[in-house]
């Protein structure tokens, strides 16, 4: 299955009851470096201005969280810089 830079294999054993499912494109290799991103700065999520805007205002995001940014970070693997913004929890356990 294939939806935008998104690829999926679904990789069935017919002796097993369990499946086991390979994604891989350039969608999850950004959202790989994004998770580096905010392991970097501690916080739990480094979301991209795209992803942030299709979340939307009425996201839980703004209501369980503080965000900052947008922040220009240099992402591993990619030219040039992404926009990201920082989210942590305002429920963290520190």
């Amino acid at each position: 299955m294939r939806h935008r830079d998104l690829h999926i294999l679904d990789i069935t054993d017919p002796d097993s009851t369990s499946q086991t499912y390979t994604v891989y494109g350039d969608t999850v290799n950004v959202a790989n470096r994004l998770m580096e991103v905010a392991a970097r700065h501690g916080v739990e999520l480094a979301l991209s201005v795209k992803l942030l805007r299709a979340a939307g205002r009425d996201s839980q995001l703004f209501e369980a969280g503080a965000l900052t940014g947008p922040v220009e970070t240099q992402v591993r693997g990619r030219s040039g810089s992404l926009a990201v913004w920082l989210w942590r929890s305002s429920r963290r356990n520190s």
